[in-house]
Formats: structure tokens, sequence, C-alpha cells
């Protein structure tokens, strides 16, 4: 069964395919509504499995909403609960309308919380009936709102150890941790470093609007820093400092 193949694949690892065609958490996500939790090192691949699996789920209409993605190392105190469950008109100085909210919007579709690990511990409390009960309450609003949303998550972080560290809520980790998927460092598959390299750059590209290529020589500059134990960061960083 060619789960990850054709339009959109291009920088997975050939690997993680052969992985998910065969049996896996992965599998279980696009197969039907559980909750997914993507373990790796940065630019292992985490942002890029969970909009496959949007596209799968989207194709035989298993789900009609949006993807949405959510950065949680930007989600702090009341900001964060006003852009995941929305707010009513004049809740607060400068709400003039009312707003749905990051999780109202992946309604019927996938929310996907990148880099879960980042948010503290008063974030984590506000989060953990949401994912439980798909029920939470717009601020200045007296009335629940509901919303049935497939919830992948994804961290760089050993949650685990976060819990047991009293940085990370074990209840939180407990319903996050229904299927987990683990994604090995780029640096361990060697076969997919070129396409990858080429993902990265289409996407480099697209956002800074430049058709951005890389020569022989840097591309082996590219490996040498690659496979540095400490190396300059994610892909599209390191790409920064090459272009």
């Amino acid at each position: 069964m060619e789960l990850l193949h054709g339009a959109g694949s291009a920088g997975l690892a050939s690997q993680i395919i052969k992985d998910i065609e065969v049996v896996s958490p992965a599998t279980a996500a696009i197969r039907s509504k559980a909750r997914l939790l993507l373990m790796g090192p940065t630019g292992a691949g985490k942002s890029q499995l969970p909009k496959k699996i949007y596209e799968l789920k989207r194709a035989p209409h298993q789900v009609t909403g949006a993807f949405v993605e959510v950065n949680c190392a930007t989600l702090r105190g009341d900001q964060a609960m006003s852009a995941l469950f929305g707010h009513v008109k004049g809740a607060f100085t400068g709400a003039q309308t009312n707003r749905a909210g990051l999780m109202k919007s992946a309604d019927k579709g996938v929310l996907f919380l990148d880099e879960i690990g980042e948010l503290g511990l008063d974030e984590q409390a506000m989060c953990l009936r949401a994912i439980e009960e798909k029920r939470f309450l717009p601020v200045g609003s007296d009335t629940d709102t509901t919303s049935d949303f497939q919830l992948l998550a994804g961290t760089n972080r050993d949650l685990l150890i976060n819990v047991r560290e009293g940085t990370f809520r074990e209840d939180l980790f407990a319903r996050l941790n229904l299927w987990t998927f683990a994604l090995p460092a780029l640096r361990d598959r060697k076969e997919d470093v070129e396409p990858n390299l080429d993902f990265e750059l289409r996407r480099y590209g697209e956002r800074e609007g430049e058709n951005a290529t890389f020569n022989r020589e840097v591309r082996e500059r590219y490996l040498v820093l690659l496979w540095r134990p400490k190396r300059l960061g994610p892909p599209i960083s390191v790409f920064s400092r090459l272009l």
C-alpha cells in the first residue's frame, strides 16, 4: 500500500515511508482519528509528515476541514487562550469582533501542535481539556465551543524526561501518547539527504520568492555541516548561511 508516495512526499524519508507502508502509528493516524505524537530532532521532518497525513485523509474525504499548524513556542498567557480558543467581541481591549481561534478553525480537520514541548505549564493546563473533550471556552464567553479535530503533535524533546523533571504535565503526556512515531535524524538516513535538500530548497524559494539552487561544491559543504555533532541548526538555517 503506497501511503506516502506521490505529490507532496518529497523530503520525507524513504525508510519512514517503508515503515509507514507496513504498519506504524502514522498508519493508524491516517486510517482513524487517533492522536499521534511525532518525536525527533530538528530537521527530521516532523513538520512534513502531518501535512502528508492530512493530504491522504482529505483525498478520500476522511476530513473535510482545514489543516491548522500551531507553533507552540509562541503561545504564552492570555494571548495563548485567545489564539487557541478564540474570543468574543468586547472580551478585552481591542476585541472588536468575535474570533474563532485556531482550534475551532481545525473543526473537521487536523490540528498540528508543533513543538508542544515548548508549552509552559499554564498553557499545558489550558490545552488539557480541549484535547481530551474537544470543548473549550472562548475568552469572554460563558458558553463552551466544540471542535471535532484530529490532533497531531510534534516535539524535539524527550517528554517522558520532562514529565519526570516536572516541566511537562503527566496527564497531558498520557493524552498525547496514544500513538508515538519516532523520526530518526536526517544524518542517520543517508539516502534521504539529497531529496531532503531539494525539498527544503523549494520551500525556501517559495517563501523568499526566489529560485534557490546549490551547485555541487555547496551541496558537499552542506553534507559536512549536516554530519557535525553540533550542526548549525535546522536545514533552513543552514541554507541561509550557504546561499
